[in-house]
């Protein structure tokens, strides 16, 4: 009979684990989109680590989360002087609201800037928002 209520014990435990486990990844999968891509052309080339160019591209990676009009969730931003400024068109879903687009925006720059290091030249986008950043030699 011992044997018995261990096992139960024991199930009960393993099955509270995998619901928790579970619980917990899928509150982790929607804080951020789970469906990511991006493209890093370096056809423009790269900038230096603590340039002007990469001053400029922080200036607007940190305005992306504190943009005061929320413009049906479409920006167009840019920072700095030629031959550094830097350039950026970012879009949310439309029924996103502007909390969740901020927040959007933000992770998407800022896995931009970490998956396309120094290139001049990228844009990534997912289920609810896109982020593009680019010189003006792009267009």
């Amino acid at each position: 009979m011992k044997w018995a209520m261990g096992s139960s014990s024991s199930t009960f435990l393993l099955f509270l684990y995998s619901f928790l486990l579970s619980l917990a990844t899928l509150t982790l999968s929607q804080l951020h989109d789970v469906y990511f891509e991006r493209n890093c052309s370096d056809t423009n080339g790269n900038f230096t680590p603590n340039s002007a160019y990469q001053t400029n591209l922080n200036a607007i990676i940190s305005q992306l989360p504190t943009l005061a009009h929320f413009n049906y969730g479409f920006f167009n931003l840019s920072a700095g002087g030629s031959p550094d400024k830097v350039y950026s068109s970012a879009l949310c879903r439309s029924d996103l609201t502007q909390d969740r687009c901020y927040s959007c925006l933000n992770y998407t720059a800022t896995e931009l800037e970490r998956l396309c290091p120094r290139i001049k030249t990228a844009i990534a986008w997912s289920e609810l928002c896109l982020v593009r950043l680019y010189t003006l030699d792009e267009w």
